[in-house]
C-alpha cells in the first residue's frame, strides 16, 4: 500500500510540474508595405499622413499602427518577385500571364532586381 501512494504522489506531483512548464504562445503579424501616391501625371503626392489612408483586410477595416512619411528620393531600393504557375492547368492561360508581367514590368521604374520562379508541381 504504501508503495501505491509513492506512486500516486510521484504522478500528482508530475503533473503539478507538467503544468507549471506548459508554454503559451502568442503572435502578432505586423505587416509592412510601402505605397507611393502620385497624381494623373505620375508626380508623387506628398505630406500625406496615416488618416489619408484607409487599409482593409477581408472587408474589415484595420487600424494602421506605425506610419512613416518618406522622401520619393530616399525610398528604399525596389526588390520585385514573380511567381508563374507554369503547370498544366494554365496551358490557356500562360500567355496572357507571361504577356501581363512583361507590360506590367515596362511600367515599373527605379527597380534593382527582379526575381523570376516558374513552377508546376516543383519551384524552378
Amino acid at each position: 500500500m504504501q508503495r501505491v501512494s509513492t506512486i500516486a504522489a510521484i504522478l500528482i506531483a508530475s503533473a503539478a510540474l507538467l503544468d507549471a512548464q506548459r508554454v503559451f504562445r502568442a503572435g502578432v503579424d505586423l505587416v509592412h508595405f510601402g505605397v507611393v501616391v502620385t497624381d494623373k501625371t505620375g508626380v508623387p503626392i506628398l505630406g500625406l499622413r496615416a488618416e489619408d489612408f484607409e487599409v482593409v483586410e477581408e472587408g474589415k477595416p484595420q487600424a494602421i499602427k506605425f506610419f512613416a512619411g518618406g522622401d520619393p528620393e530616399g525610398a528604399p531600393p525596389l526588390h520585385l518577385g514573380f511567381m508563374i504557375d507554369n503547370s498544366g492547368s494554365m496551358i490557356q492561360d500562360i500567355r496572357d500571364v507571361r504577356t501581363a508581367a512583361i507590360k506590367f514590368l515596362n511600367t515599373v521604374e527605379n527597380v534593382t532586381d527582379v526575381t523570376l520562379t516558374d513552377f508546376d508541381t516543383e519551384v524552378r
